[in-house]
């Protein structure tokens, strides 16, 4: 048995000690929860800033209230929203890892990421080849990272994998 939680799953989630109680109760003894999400560092940053500073303006632990948000898009294409209302919250990496662990898993490892899948902040770099698009932007099935100078100052994802025991 495998659970596997990807990216941007986490956010969505208000109660995460009920996400790890649910994830291993689908697990035998034995099975696995692997996680590969972003980093709750990377969801407290200024997204909208385009002047290259790294910016906290969001919470990094958990709070009970979410984090809303007013758009018209989401992260995937599509169309445009009717209900323009979103509502996340951020689970610190500490509070996801003692979910984990008070469900009764036992962690085999912790890794974090200097690159996501995804240019989350504008003036990230692309990682490996990519093609231009017909609307002259980089594209990249690849990935994004900081630029050098800021390369090592925070994480941009994570990843986990649990075992629970028997």
């Amino acid at each position: 048995d495998v659970v596997y939680t990807g990216i941007g799953a986490l956010i969505w989630l208000p109660d995460i000690r009920a996400w790890a109680r649910t994830a291993v109760a689908c697990v035998a003894p034995g099975g696995l929860i692997y996680v590969y999400d972003l980093h709750p560092m990377l969801a407290t940053l200024d997204a909208e800033r385009d002047d290259g500073q790294l910016v906290v303006k969001e919470s990094y632990f958990e709070r009970g209230e979410p984090n809303v948000f007013e758009g018209d898009t989401t992260y995937v294409d599509g169309p445009k929203l009717e209900v323009r209302r979103t509502c996340e919250w951020n689970h610190g990496l500490g509070e996801v890892l003692t979910a984990l662990l008070d469900a009764g898993l036992a962690l085999e490892f912790v890794h974090e990421h200097r690159e996501v899948p995804w240019q989350a902040l504008p003036w990230m770099e692309p990682v490996g080849p990519g093609t231009t698009g017909a609307d002259g932007r980089y594209q990249s099935n690849r990935m994004w990272r900081l630029p050098e100078a800021q390369r090592d100052l925070v994480p941009l994802m994570f990843s986990l994998l649990a075992r629970k025991p028997g």
